[in-house]
């Protein structure tokens, strides 16, 4: 039984682990596109 739990622990370890690289690809993906964002508008705040 006890292996039991700490396998399903462990399952349920990998899966946090998923869900937290997934959530940091989508933070960092969201911080490049304001950074492009940004630079695109300075750089229509420039032609202007």
């Amino acid at each position: 039984e006890a292996f039991e739990e700490v396998e399903a622990a462990l399952y349920r370890l990998e899966d946090l682990n998923e869900t937290l690289e997934l959530q940091n690809k989508q933070l960092d993906h969201r911080f490049q596109l304001a950074l492009y964002k940004e630079k695109k508008l300075a750089e229509l705040d420039s032609v202007r």
